[in-house]
């Protein structure tokens, strides 16, 4: 399996930081491709992985707090890859705690979407601290101070960047926790997604990806 790491890794080019980065250095096909040189196992959890946390995937999808909360029960059960899971718990609790901000901002109490909660361990913190300003998880979640910020001033734009930044740098760890192996894939597919996104990005629809931002889990009103 080592040797399939290793091909596949040595065909991937250099990805810059998604803010300095002009084009994205490999084409969708080109990422499947390498993908797809990895045990099949291996390589299907990635795009069930994909299907749940991607940055490019999620401006343009609204899910009610029902709809995501059942995609998450169906889907996660499936990824076991010890470092794919744990990015794809990072953003399931990203996701959660955007939720819960969006609400309290909008004056509403964590009973609103009380089912969403029960997905993660920091849904309990956050219930339980609904009124403290960071849910007492900044410790963890460094961004969530800022992110409160840039949401309350509607600031997309920054709020953007913050998420991908974090989201970056968790990959960066998992990466280097396996340099020569699954993990360092698992860095390179899914900041190649938040490249993609930041590509994506048009700065005269920003009002409008605000809402698509804030609308991963949207409340079912």
């Amino acid at each position: 399996m080592a040797t399939a790491y290793h091909t596949v890794l040595g065909s991937l080019p250099h990805l810059p930081h998604f803010q300095r980065a002009e084009r994205l250095p490999l084409t969708r096909l080109r990422l499947e491709q390498r993908v797809g040189m990895l045990p099949e196992a291996q390589a299907r959890q990635i795009w069930q992985a994909e299907a749940l946390v991607s940055l490019r995937q999620a401006v343009a999808r609204h899910a009610s707090g029902g709809d995501w909360l059942r995609r998450w029960r169906r889907t996660l059960p499936a990824i076991t890859e010890p470092r794919l899971r744990e990015y794809v718990e990072y953003r399931r609790d990203q996701q959660l705690i955007l939720a819960a901000l969006r609400l309290r901002h909008q004056g509403l109490g964590p009973e609103t979407e009380a089912e969403i909660w029960s997905i993660s361990p920091r849904g309990r913190k956050i219930q339980d601290h609904w009124h403290d300003g960071d849910f007492r998880l900044a410790a963890l979640y460094p961004w969530l101070v800022e992110a409160r910020s840039l949401l309350e001033r509607q600031d997309a734009r920054e709020l953007e960047r913050l998420l991908m930044d974090a989201c970056w740098q968790k990959l960066n760890r998992i990466g280097d926790s396996q340099p020569l192996g699954f993990g360092k894939v698992v860095a390179f597919v899914f900041q190649w997604d938040i490249v993609n996104a930041w590509l994506a990005h048009d700065p005269v629809q920003a009002s409008e990806r605000f809402k698509q931002l804030m609308g991963e889990i949207q409340h079912a009103q």
